[in-house]
Protein backbone atom coordinates (compact mmCIF):
# COMPACT_ATOMS: atom_id res chain seq x y z
CA UNK A 1 0.00 0.00 0.00
CA UNK A 2 2.75 2.42 1.00
CA UNK A 3 4.65 1.47 -2.30
CA UNK A 4 1.52 2.28 -4.35
CA UNK A 5 1.31 5.62 -2.52
CA UNK A 6 4.74 6.15 -3.76
CA UNK A 7 4.56 5.43 -7.16
CA UNK A 8 0.84 7.77 -7.46
CA UNK A 9 3.25 10.38 -5.87
CA UNK A 10 5.65 10.15 -8.47
CA UNK A 11 4.00 9.97 -11.59
CA UNK A 12 1.39 13.03 -10.24
CA UNK A 13 4.81 14.69 -9.63
CA UNK A 14 5.69 14.02 -13.55
CA UNK A 15 2.41 14.40 -14.54
CA UNK A 16 2.83 18.26 -13.25
CA UNK A 17 6.26 19.02 -14.07
CA UNK A 18 4.58 17.97 -17.93
CA UNK A 19 1.69 19.96 -17.64
CA UNK A 20 3.80 23.04 -16.51
CA UNK A 21 6.47 22.43 -18.95
CA UNK A 22 3.83 22.47 -22.45
CA UNK A 23 1.23 25.25 -20.82
CA UNK A 24 3.42 28.25 -21.85
CA UNK A 25 3.00 27.77 -25.37
CA UNK A 26 -1.21 27.29 -25.04
CA UNK A 27 -1.32 30.80 -22.62
CA UNK A 28 1.65 32.85 -24.20
CA UNK A 29 0.06 36.25 -23.67
CA UNK A 30 -0.16 34.78 -19.36
CA UNK A 31 3.62 35.98 -18.15
CA UNK A 32 2.93 34.40 -14.81
CA UNK A 33 2.44 31.06 -16.43
CA UNK A 34 5.63 31.32 -18.31
CA UNK A 35 7.72 32.75 -15.57
CA UNK A 36 6.46 29.75 -13.47
CA UNK A 37 6.73 27.22 -16.03
CA UNK A 38 10.69 26.46 -15.22
CA UNK A 39 10.70 26.50 -11.87
CA UNK A 40 8.10 23.74 -11.25
CA UNK A 41 8.71 21.34 -14.05
CA UNK A 42 12.77 21.52 -12.95
CA UNK A 43 11.93 20.92 -9.33
CA UNK A 44 9.37 17.60 -10.45
CA UNK A 45 11.41 16.26 -13.03
CA UNK A 46 14.78 16.83 -10.35
CA UNK A 47 12.74 15.40 -7.31
CA UNK A 48 11.41 12.18 -9.85
CA UNK A 49 14.90 11.68 -11.27
CA UNK A 50 16.85 11.63 -8.31
CA UNK A 51 13.91 9.35 -6.29
CA UNK A 52 14.41 6.70 -9.17
CA UNK A 53 15.15 3.52 -8.29
CA UNK A 54 14.35 1.54 -11.35
CA UNK A 55 15.88 1.38 -15.05
CA UNK A 56 12.22 1.40 -16.43
CA UNK A 57 11.44 4.91 -14.80
CA UNK A 58 13.92 6.13 -16.84
CA UNK A 59 12.14 5.01 -19.63
CA UNK A 60 9.14 6.67 -18.34
CA UNK A 61 11.23 9.78 -17.65
CA UNK A 62 13.01 10.19 -21.77
CA UNK A 63 9.04 9.40 -22.84
CA UNK A 64 7.75 12.31 -20.94
CA UNK A 65 10.49 14.80 -22.09
CA UNK A 66 10.47 13.80 -25.60
CA UNK A 67 6.89 14.23 -25.88
CA UNK A 68 7.14 17.18 -23.76
CA UNK A 69 9.40 18.47 -26.23
CA UNK A 70 7.61 18.23 -29.22
CA UNK A 71 3.88 19.49 -28.00
CA UNK A 72 5.68 22.22 -26.07
CA UNK A 73 6.93 23.86 -29.59
CA UNK A 74 5.51 21.67 -32.28
CA UNK A 75 8.33 22.39 -33.56
CA UNK A 76 9.85 25.23 -34.38
CA UNK A 77 9.88 24.27 -37.92
CA UNK A 78 5.82 23.88 -37.49
CA UNK A 79 4.80 20.38 -39.15
CA UNK A 80 7.04 21.20 -42.30
CA UNK A 81 7.98 19.20 -45.15
CA UNK A 82 10.73 17.91 -46.54
CA UNK A 83 13.95 18.98 -45.36
CA UNK A 84 12.77 20.96 -42.54
CA UNK A 85 10.68 18.09 -41.21
CA UNK A 86 14.00 16.08 -41.22
CA UNK A 87 15.37 19.04 -39.51
CA UNK A 88 12.92 19.75 -36.78
CA UNK A 89 13.00 15.92 -36.07
CA UNK A 90 16.69 15.95 -35.40
CA UNK A 91 16.66 19.32 -33.68
CA UNK A 92 13.90 17.35 -31.51
CA UNK A 93 16.16 14.81 -30.55
CA UNK A 94 18.98 16.64 -30.19
CA UNK A 95 16.76 19.15 -27.64
CA UNK A 96 16.11 16.03 -25.73
CA UNK A 97 19.26 14.72 -25.22
CA UNK A 98 20.71 17.78 -24.31
CA UNK A 99 17.68 18.74 -21.79
CA UNK A 100 18.28 14.65 -20.60
CA UNK A 101 21.64 15.09 -20.12
CA UNK A 102 22.11 16.71 -16.64
CA UNK A 103 19.51 15.26 -15.23
CA UNK A 104 21.54 12.02 -15.63
CA UNK A 105 25.14 13.32 -14.54
CA UNK A 106 23.14 14.75 -11.54
CA UNK A 107 21.47 11.46 -10.12
CA UNK A 108 25.72 9.76 -11.03
CA UNK A 109 26.86 12.65 -8.99
CA UNK A 110 24.25 11.70 -5.90
CA UNK A 111 24.74 7.93 -6.18
CA UNK A 112 29.33 8.59 -6.02
CA UNK A 113 28.30 10.68 -3.01
CA UNK A 114 29.81 13.89 -4.18
CA UNK A 115 29.35 16.80 -1.89
CA UNK A 116 28.44 19.68 -4.31
CA UNK A 117 25.40 18.13 -5.69
CA UNK A 118 23.05 21.33 -5.31
CA UNK A 119 25.37 22.83 -8.51
CA UNK A 120 25.50 19.94 -10.11
CA UNK A 121 22.47 20.37 -12.34
CA UNK A 122 22.97 23.88 -12.68
CA UNK A 123 26.31 24.08 -14.30
CA UNK A 124 25.57 20.51 -16.67
CA UNK A 125 21.98 22.41 -17.78
CA UNK A 126 24.01 25.65 -18.20
CA UNK A 127 26.70 23.66 -19.99
CA UNK A 128 24.00 22.32 -22.30
CA UNK A 129 22.79 25.56 -23.08
CA UNK A 130 25.96 26.90 -24.14
CA UNK A 131 26.69 23.88 -26.33
CA UNK A 132 23.43 23.46 -27.83
CA UNK A 133 23.20 27.33 -28.70
CA UNK A 134 19.27 26.85 -29.47
CA UNK A 135 17.44 29.91 -28.39
CA UNK A 136 14.37 27.59 -27.40
CA UNK A 137 16.44 25.99 -25.25
CA UNK A 138 17.22 28.70 -23.00
CA UNK A 139 15.58 29.06 -19.82
CA UNK A 140 16.08 33.22 -19.81
CA UNK A 141 13.64 33.57 -21.99
CA UNK A 142 10.34 32.26 -19.70
CA UNK A 143 11.88 34.54 -17.37
CA UNK A 144 11.39 37.85 -19.72
CA UNK A 145 7.87 39.11 -17.57
CA UNK A 146 9.69 38.45 -14.17
CA UNK A 147 10.57 41.72 -14.46
CA UNK A 148 12.97 41.82 -11.04
CA UNK A 149 14.59 38.52 -12.40
CA UNK A 150 15.58 39.73 -15.70
CA UNK A 151 17.44 42.64 -14.56
CA UNK A 152 19.99 40.27 -13.65
CA UNK A 153 20.83 40.38 -17.35
CA UNK A 154 22.15 43.84 -17.44
CA UNK A 155 24.67 43.05 -14.15
CA UNK A 156 25.77 38.72 -15.24
CA UNK A 157 24.27 38.13 -18.16
CA UNK A 158 21.47 35.60 -19.14
CA UNK A 159 24.21 32.87 -17.61
CA UNK A 160 23.02 34.09 -14.19
CA UNK A 161 19.11 33.72 -14.80
CA UNK A 162 19.71 30.51 -16.33
CA UNK A 163 21.83 29.18 -12.60
CA UNK A 164 19.25 30.99 -10.54
CA UNK A 165 16.51 29.41 -11.91
CA UNK A 166 17.61 25.79 -11.86
CA UNK A 167 19.97 25.89 -8.64
CA UNK A 168 16.36 26.84 -6.76
CA UNK A 169 14.59 23.76 -7.36
CA UNK A 170 18.12 21.70 -6.95
CA UNK A 171 17.88 23.00 -3.56
CA UNK A 172 13.81 22.80 -3.04
CA UNK A 173 13.83 19.34 -3.60
CA UNK A 174 17.20 18.91 -1.75
CA UNK A 175 14.88 20.50 1.53
CA UNK A 176 11.75 18.30 0.18
CA UNK A 177 14.41 14.88 0.33
CA UNK A 178 16.23 15.63 3.58
CA UNK A 179 13.29 16.27 5.09
CA UNK A 180 13.86 14.19 8.35
CA UNK A 181 17.35 15.43 8.51
CA UNK A 182 17.34 18.48 11.06
CA UNK A 183 20.67 19.82 10.60
CA UNK A 184 19.79 19.15 6.63
CA UNK A 185 16.72 21.14 6.69
CA UNK A 186 18.38 24.45 8.60
CA UNK A 187 20.98 24.49 6.26
CA UNK A 188 18.31 24.02 2.89
CA UNK A 189 16.50 26.66 4.34
CA UNK A 190 19.15 28.71 5.03
CA UNK A 191 20.68 28.61 1.41
CA UNK A 192 17.48 29.30 -0.02
CA UNK A 193 16.82 32.64 1.90
CA UNK A 194 20.17 33.41 0.97
CA UNK A 195 19.31 32.54 -2.84
CA UNK A 196 16.27 34.47 -2.66
CA UNK A 197 17.80 37.80 -1.68
CA UNK A 198 19.49 37.42 -5.04
CA UNK A 199 16.57 38.99 -6.63
CA UNK A 200 17.09 42.15 -4.41
CA UNK A 201 19.50 44.48 -6.41
CA UNK A 202 17.01 43.52 -9.42
CA UNK A 203 14.01 44.73 -7.34
CA UNK A 204 15.76 47.91 -6.70
CA UNK A 205 16.91 48.78 -9.81
CA UNK A 206 13.84 48.40 -11.72
CA UNK A 207 11.48 50.06 -9.08
CA UNK A 208 13.46 53.32 -8.65
CA UNK A 209 14.61 52.76 -12.98
CA UNK A 210 13.49 56.76 -14.31
CA UNK A 211 10.68 56.59 -16.47
CA UNK A 212 10.81 58.05 -20.09
CA UNK A 213 9.52 61.19 -20.64
CA UNK A 214 10.32 61.65 -23.97
CA UNK A 215 8.26 59.78 -26.90
CA UNK A 216 8.63 59.36 -30.54
CA UNK A 217 5.43 58.71 -32.68
CA UNK A 218 6.29 55.88 -34.93
CA UNK A 219 4.14 53.97 -37.75
CA UNK A 220 5.01 50.12 -39.02
CA UNK A 221 3.41 47.95 -41.67
CA UNK A 222 4.05 44.47 -42.63
CA UNK A 223 4.59 44.88 -46.79
CA UNK A 224 2.73 43.76 -49.45
CA UNK A 225 4.42 40.28 -49.80
CA UNK A 226 3.11 38.99 -46.69
CA UNK A 227 -0.40 38.57 -48.59
CA UNK A 228 1.85 37.48 -51.53
CA UNK A 229 2.82 34.32 -49.57
CA UNK A 230 -0.36 33.90 -48.04
CA UNK A 231 -2.54 33.76 -51.09
CA UNK A 232 0.33 33.27 -53.85
CA UNK A 233 -2.49 32.30 -56.47
CA UNK A 234 -4.15 35.10 -56.04
CA UNK A 235 -2.05 38.03 -55.79
CA UNK A 236 0.25 39.23 -58.12
CA UNK A 237 2.51 41.13 -56.09
CA UNK A 238 5.31 43.17 -58.69
CA UNK A 239 7.27 46.42 -58.95
CA UNK A 240 3.78 48.57 -59.78
CA UNK A 241 2.67 46.66 -56.73
CA UNK A 242 5.08 47.23 -54.02
CA UNK A 243 5.38 50.93 -54.86
CA UNK A 244 1.95 51.60 -54.58
CA UNK A 245 2.38 49.89 -51.19
CA UNK A 246 5.16 52.18 -50.33
CA UNK A 247 3.40 55.48 -51.45
CA UNK A 248 0.40 54.61 -49.46
CA UNK A 249 1.50 53.66 -46.32
CA UNK A 250 4.28 56.11 -45.93
CA UNK A 251 1.90 59.15 -46.88
CA UNK A 252 -1.10 57.41 -44.47
CA UNK A 253 1.86 57.75 -41.40
CA UNK A 254 2.98 61.67 -42.41
CA UNK A 255 -0.93 62.45 -42.37
CA UNK A 256 -0.69 61.09 -38.51
CA UNK A 257 2.25 62.76 -37.84
CA UNK A 258 4.58 60.16 -37.42
CA UNK A 259 7.74 61.19 -37.53
CA UNK A 260 8.87 57.62 -38.71
CA UNK A 261 7.59 54.17 -40.61
CA UNK A 262 9.73 51.01 -39.84
CA UNK A 263 8.60 48.08 -42.64
CA UNK A 264 8.91 44.59 -41.36
CA UNK A 265 11.56 42.05 -42.30
CA UNK A 266 11.17 41.38 -46.19
CA UNK A 267 8.65 43.88 -46.54
CA UNK A 268 9.51 44.22 -49.83
CA UNK A 269 10.82 41.38 -51.90
CA UNK A 270 12.40 42.49 -55.16
CA UNK A 271 15.25 41.89 -58.29
CA UNK A 272 18.43 43.35 -57.89
CA UNK A 273 17.37 45.58 -61.22
CA UNK A 274 14.37 46.83 -59.24
CA UNK A 275 16.19 47.87 -55.90
CA UNK A 276 17.95 51.22 -57.38
CA UNK A 277 14.29 51.77 -58.55
CA UNK A 278 12.31 51.63 -54.99
CA UNK A 279 14.84 52.89 -52.80
CA UNK A 280 14.73 56.34 -55.53
CA UNK A 281 11.53 56.19 -55.19
CA UNK A 282 11.43 55.70 -50.89
CA UNK A 283 13.76 58.40 -50.82
CA UNK A 284 11.39 61.01 -53.06
CA UNK A 285 8.53 59.79 -50.43
CA UNK A 286 10.49 60.23 -47.44
CA UNK A 287 11.70 64.17 -48.51
CA UNK A 288 7.72 65.28 -49.90
CA UNK A 289 6.35 63.89 -46.44
CA UNK A 290 9.23 64.79 -44.33
CA UNK A 291 9.46 61.37 -42.51
CA UNK A 292 12.24 58.76 -41.94
CA UNK A 293 11.51 55.27 -43.70
CA UNK A 294 13.46 51.87 -42.23
CA UNK A 295 13.34 50.04 -45.46
CA UNK A 296 12.92 46.53 -45.14
CA UNK A 297 13.89 44.60 -48.53
CA UNK A 298 14.43 40.96 -49.31
CA UNK A 299 16.77 41.55 -52.78
CA UNK A 300 19.57 40.14 -54.82
CA UNK A 301 23.12 41.35 -55.40
CA UNK A 302 24.55 41.11 -58.82
CA UNK A 303 25.38 37.59 -58.40
CA UNK A 304 21.76 36.26 -57.79
CA UNK A 305 22.65 36.34 -54.14
CA UNK A 306 19.97 36.62 -51.65
CA UNK A 307 19.49 39.08 -49.54
CA UNK A 308 17.73 40.37 -45.96
CA UNK A 309 18.75 43.86 -45.74
CA UNK A 310 17.15 47.40 -44.49
CA UNK A 311 18.27 51.16 -44.91
CA UNK A 312 17.74 53.94 -43.16
CA UNK A 313 16.34 56.84 -45.14
CA UNK A 314 16.18 60.51 -43.64
CA UNK A 315 13.02 63.17 -43.55
CA UNK A 316 15.24 64.79 -46.06
CA UNK A 317 15.29 62.10 -48.69
CA UNK A 318 18.75 61.02 -47.75
CA UNK A 319 20.14 57.58 -46.96
CA UNK A 320 21.98 57.13 -43.81
CA UNK A 321 22.55 53.71 -43.54
CA UNK A 322 22.30 50.07 -44.60
CA UNK A 323 22.51 46.92 -42.74
CA UNK A 324 22.14 42.97 -43.61
CA UNK A 325 21.00 40.45 -41.32
CA UNK A 326 23.96 38.64 -39.96
CA UNK A 327 22.91 35.83 -37.88
CA UNK A 328 20.77 33.51 -40.31
CA UNK A 329 17.82 31.00 -39.03
CA UNK A 330 19.86 28.00 -39.64
CA UNK A 331 18.04 24.97 -42.35
CA UNK A 332 15.49 28.24 -43.35
CA UNK A 333 18.13 31.26 -44.11
CA UNK A 334 21.49 29.40 -44.76
CA UNK A 335 22.23 28.53 -47.93
CA UNK A 336 19.89 31.15 -49.16
CA UNK A 337 20.55 33.88 -48.34
CA UNK A 338 24.04 35.70 -47.97
CA UNK A 339 25.27 36.99 -43.77
CA UNK A 340 26.00 40.65 -44.04
CA UNK A 341 29.14 41.81 -42.25
CA UNK A 342 28.16 42.27 -38.60
CA UNK A 343 28.09 45.95 -38.30
CA UNK A 344 25.25 47.67 -36.67
CA UNK A 345 24.78 51.03 -37.79
CA UNK A 346 23.89 53.96 -35.32
CA UNK A 347 22.33 57.06 -36.73
CA UNK A 348 21.72 60.69 -35.32
CA UNK A 349 18.63 61.69 -36.45
CA UNK A 350 16.13 64.49 -34.95
CA UNK A 351 13.17 62.56 -34.43
CA UNK A 352 10.14 65.40 -33.12
CA UNK A 353 12.42 68.36 -31.65
CA UNK A 354 15.01 66.29 -30.10
CA UNK A 355 18.37 64.52 -31.73
CA UNK A 356 18.00 60.52 -31.38
CA UNK A 357 20.75 57.88 -31.77
CA UNK A 358 18.82 55.16 -33.59
CA UNK A 359 20.24 51.28 -34.63
CA UNK A 360 18.64 48.82 -36.15
CA UNK A 361 19.52 45.34 -36.78
CA UNK A 362 16.92 42.52 -38.33
CA UNK A 363 15.17 40.02 -36.53
CA UNK A 364 17.26 36.91 -34.95
CA UNK A 365 20.26 38.90 -35.08
CA UNK A 366 18.79 41.06 -32.27
CA UNK A 367 18.11 37.70 -30.05
CA UNK A 368 22.23 37.29 -30.59
CA UNK A 369 22.28 39.74 -26.79
CA UNK A 370 26.62 39.38 -27.20
CA UNK A 371 26.22 40.61 -30.38
CA UNK A 372 24.41 43.36 -29.32
CA UNK A 373 26.76 44.13 -26.98
CA UNK A 374 29.07 45.71 -30.13
CA UNK A 375 26.24 48.30 -31.23
CA UNK A 376 27.10 51.65 -30.40
CA UNK A 377 26.77 52.81 -26.49
CA UNK A 378 25.03 55.98 -27.74
CA UNK A 379 22.15 54.16 -28.93
CA UNK A 380 18.96 55.58 -27.63
CA UNK A 381 16.23 52.96 -29.70
CA UNK A 382 17.09 49.30 -31.25
CA UNK A 383 14.41 49.31 -34.25
CA UNK A 384 14.55 45.35 -34.78
CA UNK A 385 12.17 44.76 -37.91
CA UNK A 386 10.46 40.49 -37.76
CA UNK A 387 9.09 38.33 -39.63
CA UNK A 388 7.52 35.53 -37.05
CA UNK A 389 5.58 32.37 -37.49
CA UNK A 390 3.17 30.50 -35.14
CA UNK A 391 5.31 28.32 -33.52
CA UNK A 392 7.75 30.73 -32.36
CA UNK A 393 5.86 34.40 -31.95
CA UNK A 394 5.59 34.41 -28.45
CA UNK A 395 9.30 32.81 -27.67
CA UNK A 396 11.00 35.59 -30.23
CA UNK A 397 9.73 38.91 -28.20
CA UNK A 398 10.96 37.43 -24.93
CA UNK A 399 14.14 37.02 -26.28
CA UNK A 400 14.61 40.35 -28.03
CA UNK A 401 13.27 41.96 -24.68
CA UNK A 402 16.07 40.02 -22.35
CA UNK A 403 18.82 40.63 -25.17
CA UNK A 404 17.39 45.06 -24.84
CA UNK A 405 17.87 44.83 -21.35
CA UNK A 406 21.20 43.44 -21.13
CA UNK A 407 22.30 45.93 -23.28
CA UNK A 408 20.22 48.59 -21.62
CA UNK A 409 18.67 50.25 -24.45
CA UNK A 410 14.90 50.77 -25.83
CA UNK A 411 13.64 48.20 -28.33
CA UNK A 412 11.11 48.67 -30.86
CA UNK A 413 10.36 45.03 -32.95
CA UNK A 414 8.00 45.88 -35.55
CA UNK A 415 6.88 42.48 -36.66
CA UNK A 416 4.10 40.67 -39.50
CA UNK A 417 2.96 37.26 -38.06
CA UNK A 418 3.82 37.82 -34.53
CA UNK A 419 4.43 40.12 -31.29
CA UNK A 420 5.36 43.50 -32.12
CA UNK A 421 6.53 45.01 -28.86
CA UNK A 422 7.93 48.16 -27.79
CA UNK A 423 9.90 47.56 -24.12
CA UNK A 424 12.16 50.47 -22.31
CA UNK A 425 15.91 49.76 -21.15
CA UNK A 426 14.34 48.39 -17.56
CA UNK A 427 11.71 45.80 -19.73
CA UNK A 428 9.09 47.94 -19.08
CA UNK A 429 6.07 46.56 -21.62
CA UNK A 430 4.95 50.07 -23.54
CA UNK A 431 2.98 48.14 -26.34
CA UNK A 432 2.62 45.00 -27.50
CA UNK A 433 0.18 43.85 -30.42
CA UNK A 434 -0.03 40.49 -31.98
CA UNK A 435 -0.20 41.40 -36.21
CA UNK A 436 -0.77 37.22 -37.07
CA UNK A 437 -3.79 36.95 -38.53
CA UNK A 438 -4.48 40.75 -38.95
CA UNK A 439 -4.81 42.60 -42.45
CA UNK A 440 -1.30 42.99 -44.18
CA UNK A 441 -2.35 46.62 -45.33
CA UNK A 442 -3.15 48.00 -41.78
CA UNK A 443 -0.40 50.67 -40.92
CA UNK A 444 -0.56 50.69 -36.95
CA UNK A 445 0.85 53.51 -34.93
CA UNK A 446 3.10 53.88 -31.56
CA UNK A 447 4.78 55.91 -29.91
CA UNK A 448 8.14 54.76 -28.39
CA UNK A 449 9.81 56.23 -25.45
CA UNK A 450 13.62 56.96 -26.05
CA UNK A 451 16.47 56.64 -23.86
CA UNK A 452 18.98 54.40 -22.44
CA UNK A 453 20.93 53.43 -19.82
CA UNK A 454 24.21 52.20 -18.94
CA UNK A 455 24.35 48.35 -17.78
CA UNK A 456 27.66 46.92 -16.09
CA UNK A 457 27.73 43.82 -18.16
CA UNK A 458 28.29 45.46 -21.38
CA UNK A 459 31.58 47.12 -19.57
CA UNK A 460 32.59 43.55 -18.22
CA UNK A 461 31.06 41.11 -19.99
CA UNK A 462 34.70 39.98 -21.37
CA UNK A 463 35.32 38.93 -17.54
CA UNK A 464 31.64 37.77 -16.85
CA UNK A 465 31.78 35.49 -19.63
CA UNK A 466 34.76 33.44 -19.40
CA UNK A 467 33.90 33.19 -15.07
CA UNK A 468 30.52 31.33 -15.87
CA UNK A 469 32.53 28.89 -18.47
CA UNK A 470 35.48 28.51 -15.79
CA UNK A 471 32.63 27.78 -13.16
CA UNK A 472 31.48 25.05 -15.42
CA UNK A 473 34.84 23.89 -16.11
CA UNK A 474 35.50 23.19 -12.49
CA UNK A 475 31.83 21.40 -12.44
CA UNK A 476 33.07 18.69 -15.11
CA UNK A 477 36.54 18.38 -13.26
CA UNK A 478 34.57 18.00 -9.53
CA UNK A 479 32.00 15.42 -11.28
CA UNK A 480 34.73 13.18 -13.23
CA UNK A 481 36.58 12.92 -9.92
CA UNK A 482 33.73 12.06 -7.84
CA UNK A 483 33.17 9.26 -10.65
CA UNK A 484 36.73 8.46 -10.77
CA UNK A 485 36.77 8.41 -6.66
CA UNK A 486 33.81 6.20 -6.67
CA UNK A 487 35.21 3.22 -8.96
CA UNK A 488 37.58 3.33 -7.33
CA UNK A 489 36.37 2.68 -3.91
CA UNK A 490 33.76 0.13 -5.25
CA UNK A 491 37.39 -1.53 -7.16
CA UNK A 492 38.86 -1.54 -3.37
CA UNK A 493 35.46 -2.59 -1.55
CA UNK A 494 35.74 -5.69 -4.29
CA UNK A 495 38.99 -6.53 -3.36
CA UNK A 496 38.93 -6.41 0.20
CA UNK A 497 35.74 -8.92 -0.17
CA UNK A 498 37.72 -11.07 -2.21
CA UNK A 499 40.51 -11.18 0.28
Amino acid sequence: MRNNKKIILKISVLIIGFASFIFPRFFEETDLIYVSSPWVYFTCFLYFTRTIKKKREWGLFILILLSAYEIRYRFFLGDGSGILKVASILLLLVVTLSALAPYIIDKIYMRCGGPFFLFIFPFMRLLAEKLLQEKMFDVAVTQFGNKWLIQSEAFLGDSFITFFVTFLPSLIVFIILKRKERKMIITGVILLSASVLGLIPGMIRYTFSPKSDNFVKMAYASGPQKTYHENPSEVDVGYKENVEYLKRTVEEAAEENAEMIVYAEEAFIISFEEEDRIIAEARKLAKDNHIHILLSLDSMDENDNALNKALLINNDGNICSEYTKTYLIPVMEEGEYVAGTGHIPVNHILLGDKEVSLSYSICYDTTVSDFLLTMDESTDILISPSWDWDEIDDLNYRLQGNSAVKCGVTLFKPTVDGWSIVTDPYGRLYYKYNTLGEDYNDVHFVDVPSGRTSTVYRKINNIVNPAWMILICITVVEFLRAVVMSIIFRIKSKKGHAG
